[in-house]
């Protein structure tokens, strides 16, 4: 539910000159571009000149560092989806990961070792910026929030598959799919930013959250690798490697640092496998894979659903 008449309290003095507003239109616009030209001109960066691009990476750079002009809250309300200093500074260098890789792609600098280098700089970045907020005021963005456990475990699983593509892209020339998880970033930070300033509602916000997630997945992510990578192969290869790096880190609690480093030196092999490997087997390793984040999710509801009763009991 949306209450217009909230609208107002995104005019703060925080933005004398609007230049976090202006950034914030531009960036609307350049998403709008971008969407209406999803398939085979890429968004556009196809046909998009040096500059051209440089420019677009450049405004939403700049659109998530203005971020830092504005007064947020230490600390997050427990369970809600309302933006926190903590997020904010995850919310910058998660987007600012898919701007290098993009930067890396237009110039013909990305491999394998450089997409690994930006994987764990990030993951050192993110860990930086915990840290910084000091224990009391830190928080887990999905695990934190006031959703149901099912919906919670997918969010989570589908932010590993967006960690791999961003290890295994070297071999993918396609902009979609990173500048469509650099919309997602973006507009999930202004949609906490209405739900704290009240203009919508959590519920709302989530689904809206939820949606495009799922939007990035599917339609982006898949369907890029459907029409314009080698079908079956790379949705297999791709979803079910994303599912095992899940697997390993909620349920075996591997260390990130090694899994993404472990996972990023087997990428060359990995596609050699899926290369030469035969159809059944990919199936197979999809479906395995796919049943274990199923069974995963289940196990953590239950859990969840125990431990609220002994709570009531």
């Amino acid at each position: 539910m949306i209450q217009t008449v909230n609208l107002r309290k995104l005019m703060t003095k925080e933005d004398p000159q609007h230049a976090h507003k202006l950034l914030g239109t531009w960036a609307l616009v350049s998403f709008a571009h971008r969407l209406s030209q999803i398939g085979d001109a890429d968004m556009g960066f196809i046909h998009a000149s040096d500059t051209s691009t440089a420019i677009t990476l450049s405004m939403h750079f700049l659109l998530s560092i203005s971020s830092l002009i504005f007064h947020v809250p230490p600390k997050r309300l427990p369970g809600e989806w309302r933006i926190w200093r903590e997020y904010r500074l995850h919310s910058i260098i998660f987007a600012c990961r898919y701007i290098v890789l993009m930067a890396l792609m237009r110039w013909n600098l990305i491999s394998h070792g450089a997409c690994l280098l930006v994987v764990l700089c990030t993951c050192a970045c993110a860990d930086l910026a915990t840290w910084s907020v000091g224990k009391e005021n830190r928080s887990n963005t999905i695990r934190g929030v006031s959703a149901p456990s099912i919906v919670r475990t997918l969010m989570c699983v589908a932010q590993f598959h967006g960690t791999f593509y961003c290890l295994a892209c070297a071999t993918q020339t396609r902009y979609s799919p990173h500048f469509g998880s650099l919309f997602v970033i973006q507009c999930n930070a202004f949609l906490m930013t209405l739900r704290r300033k009240q203009v919508a509602s959590h519920t709302a916000m989530i689904t809206l959250y939820g949606c495009m997630i799922l939007w990035g997945f599917l339609v982006l992510g898949r369907m890029e690798m459907w029409v314009h990578g080698q079908g079956v192969r790379d949705i297999c290869y791709f979803i079910g490697t994303g599912n095992l790096a899940a697997l390993f880190r909620m349920m075996g609690h591997v260390n990130k640092y090694v899994l993404w480093t472990c996972l990023g030196l087997l990428v060359p092999w990995l596609e050699q496998q899926f290369v030469d490997g035969t159809s059944i087997g990919e199936v197979a390793y999809f479906v395995a894979t796919g049943t274990g984040i199923l069974m995963m999710a289940y196990l953590k509801d239950r859990k969840e659903k125990r431990k609220a009763i002994k709570c009531v009991d």
